[in-house]
């Protein structure tokens, strides 16, 4: 198939411009694994901020999104029969888990790695001239600091899964 693409296409040596990279983070967390990280804080710097941080290297506005899940919605139902994990808090001291999509699979337990990361993630960020869109449960994090979020908060609304 490639032999028939190849005679109708130009290759590119460099990626296209981009303005703005939307990030589904829960998605993030599935995949990126803690590797040999041994607290949720070592997790946030060596392995989620640095993969934040590339992905804005080409872009000027990056934008992370967490999912929110309500108690009477299909997916809560589908993540009941998914199977039960094990509760840990998550705070910067705190041992990440042996088994990373156990520890994903209970609903608080996303609730404070999400808020937790997001939080991190915008105390450390320090892009001159980026922009950085961060949801936090119904909150909006941005740096920089953008006044009026009204709008943000609106598409922030409308992205949430819904039920």
């Amino acid at each position: 198939m490639l032999l028939c693409l190849a005679g109708h296409t130009e290759a590119q040596s460099e990626a296209p411009e981009v303005t703005v990279v939307f990030i589904d983070g829960a998605t993030i967390t599935q995949m990126l694994k803690p590797g040999t990280t041994k607290t949720f804080e070592e997790y946030a710097h060596q392995i989620f901020i640095p993969y934040i941080a590339r992905q804005l290297r080409n872009a000027r506005r990056l934008d992370l999104v967490w999912d929110t899940y309500r108690d009477d919605s299909l997916k809560a139902s589908t993540r009941e029969k998914r199977g039960k994990g094990v509760r840990r808090r998550v705070v910067k001291s705190a041992a990440i888990p042996g088994n990373w999509q156990s520890f994903l699979r209970v609903h608080s337990n996303k609730v404070e790695l999400f808020s937790f990361l997001s939080k991190m993630l915008v105390q450390s960020y320090q892009e001159e001239g980026k922009e950085l869109v961060v949801t936090d449960g119904q909150d909006i994090l941005s740096v920089p600091q953008q006044e009026d979020i009204n709008q943000l908060a609106h598409v922030a609304t409308k992205r949430q899964t819904p039920a």
